[in-house]
């Protein structure tokens, strides 16, 4: 609950106990129990749609997830007629998800400034102290 303001993902798992029949990311009332019970009400994105842990094409997965209530649908393969087809379904955002975004969007922090080389030694120092433990 703490975290409710921040963009969340939805799981391709059944809650039986929610909607016996549908994964949440495709269940109009796993959507509604995530927005009302645990007052999630920003931005919500499904999980990968192109991972195969649902059934039907992409177009089918995406359709459901949209449908059900997700404001975005994630697609990380980068299969070009995938993302084709997700585009045609996916459509413009409806003025409720653009607001989310606008939301999430405006929660975003200027990263800091990170020595990945100071980094990478630190890890290999540690991986090394594990190897001879």
């Amino acid at each position: 609950r703490e975290l409710a303001h921040l963009p969340m993902m939805t799981a391709h798992i059944v809650f039986p106990e929610i909607d016996p029949d549908r994964p949440i990311t495709q269940s109009p009332d796993g959507i509604a129990f995530m927005r009302d019970n645990l007052n999630l009400h920003s931005l919500l994105m499904s999980d990968d749609i192109s991972m195969g842990a649902l059934s039907g094409n992409v177009r089918d997965r995406s359709e459901k997830a949209l449908a059900a209530g997700c404001d975005l649908v994630l697609h990380c393969n980068g299969e070009l007629g995938e993302m084709k087809a997700l585009a045609e379904v996916a459509g413009q955002m409806s003025p409720m998800a653009s607001n989310r975004a606008d939301i999430a969007l405006s929660c975003r922090r200027t990263p800091i400034d990170i020595d990945i080389p100071a980094l990478e030694a630190e890890f290999e120092a540690l991986i090394e102290g594990a190897d001879n433990a």
